[in-house]
């Protein structure tokens, strides 16, 4: 096994110990609060089409955004799992429009046809673990890092701004971990409490 491969381990297994370990009723508290901070983030950066995932084994839940479905001032687009990258599909009515898929995490209906992932303004990501570079864990799958491969330039660039989202514990000071060529950052960062401009990845030391 790589270094890399080890040293990501490690962290894996140290979040989901934390992240299972964490009170219910502060799980819930916290993703309100994340929440709140989340719809500010994105009324700052004028994003209408944003891509967000319905939360699943812990993950910070942001369903008190969402639970109602899109409006006339956002579009929320949810993410199904192709066969190696993720399609967004904008949900107007979550409850019939979310069933469960081939990985048991609600994802869109079939006969809703995805965005082109560059018509995102913000994709709003989960994550086990997050550094202040914009280095992200997700579980392994490695289907975000597959479809922002080649879709990654922000608001004003080629592609969405990527947002990770955890709680403060699952984002990690004074330690990292190895990235490899594929692995995508992210842009920034939200949290229960405040949301964190990723330093560029140059700065690591």
């Amino acid at each position: 096994m790589a270094e890399s491969d080890m040293e990501k381990r490690g962290v894996r297994l140290k979040m989901k110990e934390m992240r299972a370990q964490f009170p219910p009723v502060e799980a819930g508290v916290s993703s309100r609060l994340a929440g709140r901070r989340l719809d500010a983030f994105l009324v700052f950066m004028g994003a209408r089409r944003v891509g967000i995932y319905a939360a699943v084994r812990g993950e910070m839940d942001f369903s008190s955004l969402w639970s109602e479905g899109s409006d006339a001032k956002r579009t929320y687009c949810f993410p199904r799992v192709g066969k190696d990258v993720l399609h967004f599909c904008p949900v107007n009515h979550p409850e019939a429009e979310l069933q469960p898929g081939t990985l048991r995490i609600p994802e869109p209906v079939r006969d809703i046809p995805p965005l082109n992932v560059n018509e995102l303004d913000v994709v709003v990501i989960p994550g086990l673990a997050f550094d202040l570079y914009g280095g992200r864990l997700g579980t392994g799958g490695g289907f975000y890092d597959r479809t922002f491969q080649e879709h990654h330039g922000g608001l004003d660039g080629s592609g969405p701004l990527l947002v990770g989202a955890c709680y403060a514990f699952q984002l990690l000071v004074g330690e990292s971990w190895k990235r490899d060529a594929w692995d995508v950052g992210v842009d920034w960062v939200i949290t229960d409490r405040g949301a964190l401009r990723c330093l560029p990845r140059e700065y690591m030391p």
